[in-house]
């Protein structure tokens, strides 16, 4: 019989991120934050949606992942400067690396005297196969 009093050890932040961020990393596509608490639970580290938006605040912070808004999702930053292009139809994900837009925007932004808290570009549309007809 399991003794009930012995309290159950906790995560720690640290502990919690580095799990979070090595689902992402493995998804290899966007991930939201129910999914990885899926994952995770099929891990045997079951934490809640809760713990995985706190962990994953905190790894947008350190650019660790970037959070792809439109699809309220996630993922990971190996700390280039990537063009996000978002499929609506398929929903596939795909990116490009231009650091000119990037410089583009940090250009407008000094010239407005802004700040930008991060320069995370992406663009909603139609990929090629979906264009096409095809399946992709």
């Amino acid at each position: 019989m399991t003794d009930k009093s012995t309290p159950r050890q906790r995560r720690s932040p640290a502990e919690i991120e580095a799990i979070i961020q090595a689902i992402v990393h493995a998804a290899g596509a966007p991930i939201g934050a129910y999914d990885i608490a899926k994952v995770a639970t099929q891990q045997n580290c079951n934490m809640s949606p809760a713990q995985v938006y706190r962990g994953l605040n905190r790894l947008t912070e350190m650019g660790c992942v970037e959070r792809i808004a439109s699809w309220n999702a996630f993922v990971a930053n190996d700390g280039a400067r990537r063009v996000h292009l978002l499929c609506e139809n398929c929903k596939n994900h795909h990116w490009a690396e231009k650091r000119s837009v990037h410089a583009q925007l940090q250009t407008l932004c000094d010239q407005a005297g802004f700040k930008p808290i991060s320069q995370h570009v992406e663009l909603n549309g139609r990929c090629a196969s979906c264009e096409t007809g095809q399946l992709s």
